[in-house]
């Protein structure tokens, strides 16, 4: 368990109302620490997890299905809205669908409960692109709407959040991981060109300069502390960051970035609810808890500077920062549009699509390969189909041959 330590004496230069902390802090080899000289660029929510419990509609669920049967990187349209449709790999779910402008993932059939049955469905992620753009009301009612296009008898079950703070002024030390004071027993630290990893009583192996720790395990409560500015220019993504950094009227471009992270798995926030005496199945739940939980984290994995007091950084990181998330940059709730191709003609995923509902009607009505075939040629569809198949150096004997293991796969 982590020992108890104190809190840094705090104080000012000028005269503060009642209540309001002051900007220095004496430290625990008597120095002054100055708050003033950092600045929080951004904080808010990082990542949303929010899981259902639901009954799949069906219908939807077949045209998923379809679509993963036709191939790697098909897709469907639902809400006018293009969905790139893959397998659920090892997350517990039955498939995946990704919609990248709009910043979301959605995680769709439990490989543990029947789709016939209600159960637990359903879990929406969102990225950074989804967040920055609306504020945690907006977020909870967006990830309902959404979730309502793939199931029927929505019910939100749990959510799992990471809350963020990135800060100027402020670089922490190199030997953060041995200086940490914390219950968890595996430790991550990374240089940014390489990692390594261990279970056991916070061991750790130092590789360079330290641009990445990371303290607990992903199915609890994680703390993170890393050069957000690098990570961001290594990702490409400086032109998402930067618009809301330079929100911040202190934001010094040219130097560093760090950010501080806590990340609550939503089976810890269950435990929070039970414990404290409140619900927190959906993020609207949670928003009156963000502060506290951020709070929570930051003594859990606390910074010390001896064993009697706490870091002063630490100290006004964890008391001074309240979390409210806002939306922090204007953009639209994005809707992916299908293009025409410039000469009118419909692209080669339509095409594919036509073909795959076509065949699936074939094998409804069990049709003969000799009259499906004589069916697709009168189509109107055989002619697009060789010319997407000659693009790709086939002939019309492959598209012959797909057809036939499509048909003769049913019978």
């Amino acid at each position: 368990m982590a020992r108890i330590v104190k809190d840094c004496p705090r104080g000012s230069l000028y005269p503060l109302p009642d209540g309001v902390p002051g900007e220095l802090f004496t430290a625990a080899d008597g120095s002054l620490w100055d708050s003033s000289n950092c600045s929080v660029v951004h904080h808010g929510l990082d990542t949303v997890r929010q899981l259902y419990n639901c009954l799949p509609d069906f219908l939807v669920f077949s045209r998923i299905q379809a679509a993963y049967d036709r191939g790697y990187g098909e897709s469907i349209e639902i809400d006018e809205m293009e969905w790139v449709v893959s397998h659920g790999g090892k997350s517990g779910y039955k498939c995946k669908l990704h919609q990248d402008d709009l910043g979301v993932i959605v995680f769709l059939g439990s490989a543990f409960t029947e789709s016939k049955y209600n159960g637990p469905h359903l879990k929406i992620q969102c990225s950074p692109v989804f967040l920055l753009s609306r504020s945690a009301d907006e977020i909870s009612r967006h990830l309902d709407a959404i979730a309502r296009l793939f199931v029927d008898q929505l019910v939100a079950s749990g959510v799992a959040v990471h809350l963020c703070a990135d800060v100027q002024g402020y670089i922490p030390p190199s030997d953060l991981d041995a200086r940490i004071t914390t219950r968890a027993h595996r430790v991550y630290k990374a240089s940014g060109i390489s990692a390594m990893e261990f279970d056991g009583n916070d061991i750790v192996i130092n590789y360079g300069k330290s641009q990445s720790f990371t303290f607990g395990k992903a199915g609890s409560v994680q703390f993170a502390c890393y050069d957000k500015l690098k990570a961001v220019k290594d990702k490409g993504e400086l032109p998402l960051w930067m618009p809301v950094w330079s929100q911040c009227d202190e934001l010094d471009e040219d130097s560093p970035i760090w950010r501080f992270e806590a990340r609550f798995h939503h089976q810890v926030i269950h435990q929070f609810a039970r414990g404290s005496g409140f619900v927190a199945n959906s993020l609207a739940d949670l928003i009156p808890h963000f502060t506290g939980l951020w709070r929570y984290a930051l003594n859990n994995f606390r910074l010390d500077d001896s064993k009697t007091y706490i870091n002063p950084f630490w100290q006004w990181l964890r008391d001074d920062l309240c979390f409210e998330h806002h939306q922090k940059l204007d953009i639209d709730y994005q809707r992916n549009y299908k293009a025409a191709s410039a000469d009118g003609l419909p692209n080669d995923r339509s095409v594919s699509i036509c073909f795959g509902q076509l065949c699936s009607i074939y094998r409804k009505r069990k049709l003969t390969f000799a009259k499906a075939s004589q069916c697709l040629v009168n189509s109107g569809l055989f002619d697009l189909l060789c010319d997407m198949y000659r693009r790709r150096g086939k002939t019309e004997d492959d598209v012959m041959v797909l057809l036939a293991e499509k048909i003769e796969a049913l019978h």
